[in-house]
């Protein structure tokens, strides 16, 4: 949801201090770091962790169609839309080498250690945030998890955990505690702005059941009940239940609040990177129902994006930086999500808490340009 992209934006202020080396539990790949090393400026070092925070939190194009046998990808999804109670795990691996920044290496997805899990039921949801998880790349950080209820009336946000990350930053509605946001006033009061708090929530495996199939091409069966394609980032996120513009303005609001960038500028760069990417997809059905999916995403497309677009500078050596530091850069995200059926499923009630931060939440949003 929204939240977690806001969330990202924050977080930026403490990851941007582990690459630099200002906190005293940095031991990340010290091996790969020489005195000599120059390490880019703080601007730069926040452009990178907010663009990599954002696609951790989701044109079709890249498939190579030749010899591609004819597959009914839809009538393999066939009993996916009927879900209406199901879990999820979501768990992710990257693959780093970008020397300028003295990061190298690989962790692959660790369902053990998941990045997000959620249970969804037609009556509420729930979505729990491991950033620990998120950064597993950074031994040492220490962030601490997010917990989100939702109901149509209410979404429920936890954010104590990430005190420390927080720590000496203005975290605007996320301030850690237990608040919440009324939808039913928000819906009343600033109807545009539900959909930007409550972002797209849980995937809808009905929605996804038609969407999906759509977004997907050059898909072949590799074998019984796996199939492979290519898809968009932006597909991949609005198949997910995301809205691509929505979150792109959020995460890029977040980062707006430490970083003197130009929120629609910034906000541009996301959706340009997300739309024109392509990614590759693994779907994996049993009995028509959709059981994992996995997408494995180029970061760098992001970078990219950010370099074509000189307001994000404040000078051309700054721009040339930034080129320089990602000339033969390499980052990989890969995503796993698993979904469990659970027919019986019941989410627990809102945690009850009168800290209403309503108010706080709209008068974000309205600064973020919304």
């Amino acid at each position: 949801m929204a939240d977690v992209a806001k969330a990202s934006g924050h977080l930026t202020d403490f990851y941007e201090a582990e690459l630099s080396g200002d906190f005293d539990c940095v031991c990340y790949l010290p091996q790969a770091r020489p005195e000599s090393r120059t390490i880019p400026s703080v601007k730069l070092r926040r452009l990178i962790i907010a663009s990599t925070l954002a696609l951790v939190a989701a044109c079709s194009s890249g498939g190579d169609e030749t010899d591609v046998a004819t597959v009914d990808f839809g009538a393999a999804l066939s009993a996916t839309a009927e879900i209406t109670h199901y879990r999820l795990t979501q768990s992710t691996g990257q693959t780093t080498d970008v020397a300028a920044l003295g990061l190298s290496g690989s962790t692959e997805p660790d369902p053990d250690q998941p990045t997000v899990i959620g249970q969804v039921t037609p009556e509420r949801s729930y979505v729990e945030i491991d950033f620990d998880a998120v950064f597993a790349s950074f031994p040492g950080s220490e962030a601490g998890k997010m917990r989100i209820w939702s109901d149509p009336e209410r979404v429920v946000i936890d954010t104590t955990d990430l005190g420390a990350a927080f720590a000496g930053v203005d975290a605007g509605p996320m301030e850690p505690g237990i608040g919440y946001v009324d939808l039913t006033r928000v819906e009343s009061e600033a109807s545009d702005l539900v959909a930007a708090i409550t972002g797209g929530g849980m995937p809808d495996l009905t929605e996804l059941a038609t969407s999906l199939p759509a977004a997907l091409s050059g898909v072949t069966e590799t074998e019984t009940g796996v199939f492979t394609g290519a898809i968009s980032h932006a597909d991949f996120l609005t198949t997910m239940g995301q809205d691509v513009e929505t979150l792109s303005r959020t995460t890029a609001a977040g980062l707006a609040l430490t970083l003197d960038v130009d929120v629609n500028a910034l906000t541009r760069v996301y959706v340009d990177a997300f739309t024109n990417s392509a990614a590759e997809m693994t779907v994996v059905v049993e009995g028509g129902v959709v059981r994992e999916i996995r997408e494995v995403f180029d970061v760098t497309v992001v970078f990219d994006a950010m370099l074509r677009d000189d307001s994000l500078f404040d000078s051309a050596a700054e721009q040339s930086e930034f080129e320089t530091t990602f000339a033969d850069a390499v980052w990989i995200i890969e995503t796993v999500m698993t979904f469990e059926p659970d027919p019986a499923l019941v989410v627990e009630p809102l945690p009850a808490t009168d800290d209403d931060r309503t108010d706080a939440w709209v008068e974000f949003l309205r600064g973020a340009g919304f």
